[in-house]
């Protein structure tokens, strides 16, 4: 079992936000992980992704969508896990798409995240 402190030991850090894909883990040190479940937008100005945490408002686990600069602004870092099996993307090309349109119609939108629990 790892907590976030561990997460730099058994992941790689990815060179800019823009790489994400899913299963990739965008972290707060010592704080907080989030789950990157994709890029709602071709621009990866908003990216999808699963939390437990967060504002009274939506601290459930679930689907969540928000700006990316706001995760960033936050303090995550982007990691991808060093066991992790990714096809490969040509450059330009969007990775293949995981959620349905049922799951994105069903995220939470959070415009101003934050990090914590009620």
């Amino acid at each position: 079992m790892h907590d976030t402190r561990k997460l730099p030991a058994v992941c790689s850090p990815l060179a800019s936000a823009q790489e994400l894909q899913p299963d990739d883990v965008p972290n707060i040190p010592h704080r907080h992980v989030i789950l990157c479940a994709g890029w709602y937008d071709p621009q990866h100005t908003w990216i999808y992704y699963y939390e437990t945490g967060g504002a009274p408002d939506y601290w459930k686990p679930g689907l969540k969508q928000a700006p990316l600069d706001a995760l960033l602004a936050l303090g995550c870092k982007p990691l991808r896990y060093k066991g992790m099996a990714h096809e490969l993307v040509p450059s330009g090309k969007q990775p293949r798409e995981v959620l349905t349109r049922a799951a994105k119609a069903r995220a939470v939108v959070v415009p101003n995240p934050t990090v914590g629990e009620p």
